[in-house]
């Protein structure tokens, strides 16, 4: 069975797509607009089964109200599912607005579950943000389990992460993927535990693209975004789509289970 996995952080609906291209100069006078229809027509060129989404809003006033997830299925023809991370705070938010990862699948969800991912001791020189695990299930060849996080930015809250990860990995039988921005470049440490258990599609077939920036940002070129597979699936091919529908390329892994 053939299978297009993509991971994309759409970055709570903000397209880019006015912004200069990456080797133009950077224009801090322009902002982000809020749309879901350039992250939707970016999918659509894709044709993914199973797509992981990160910064993903849950009736924010800022990106309309919506559940962005189920919106985002709407738009592509697939199921769409939230994961809470945190509650949003503050007016331009909303009361009882979230954030966090979804998925997008055009199998049925089996199951879904939710783990916040423990905050580090607080150190005021870091930033934190309350990170979060989604796991789902779906109806598919027996049965497979799907894992969309956003690991934070400090190293700290990237390792309380991962060992939540190792541990559910430990836990879960039958074909995994796992997928989303770590926020960590290929070489860093932190990928050993999961790629004793997984394997990091890129890294396989020997193709690092950067997924971040998708434009003129300021921003040295990095690649944060993986997918990573269980030994169930042979990996195809992996790549990045030029896309300026968010401030991360969308990445594609072509999988046969």
């Amino acid at each position: 069975m053939k299978l297009t996995v993509t991971s994309y952080n759409i970055c709570a609906g903000k397209s880019y797509q006015h912004y200069p291209d990456k080797n133009q100069a950077f224009d801090p006078s322009l902002t982000p607009f809020f749309s879901l229809v350039p992250a939707a027509q970016t999918l659509l060129g894709i044709k993914p089964q199973i797509v992981g989404v990160n910064e993903v809003d849950y009736m924010a006033n800022r990106s309309g109200h919506v559940d962005m997830a189920a919106e985002l299925g709407n738009m592509t023809g697939l199921e769409g599912v939230f994961g809470k991370a945190l509650h949003l705070k503050g007016p331009a938010f909303g009361e009882g607005s979230l954030y966090g990862n979804g998925l997008l699948s055009q199998f049925s969800l089996l199951e879904k579950e939710e783990y916040p991912i423990e905050n580090p001791k607080r150190d005021e020189k870091e930033y934190y943000e309350q990170r979060g695990i989604l796991r789902v299930k779906l109806d598919v060849a027996g049965g497979i389990t799907v894992f969309v996080t956003h690991l934070g930015l400090s190293i700290h809250e990237r390792q309380n992460g991962v060992m939540l990860l190792c541990r559910l990995l430990d836990e879960t039988k039958g074909p995994v993927i796992l997928m989303g921005d770590f926020n960590m470049r290929p070489w860093d440490f932190l990928h050993n535990p999961l790629r004793d258990r997984l394997t990091d599609t890129a890294l396989v077939l020997g193709v690092e693209p950067a997924t971040f920036p998708s434009c003129s940002l300021n921003y040295p070129d990095c690649k944060i975004d993986y997918i990573y597979v269980s030994k169930h699936f042979k990996i195809r091919s992996f790549y990045a789509v030029d896309s300026k529908a968010s401030d991360h390329l969308p990445i594609v892994a072509e999988l046969e289970l």
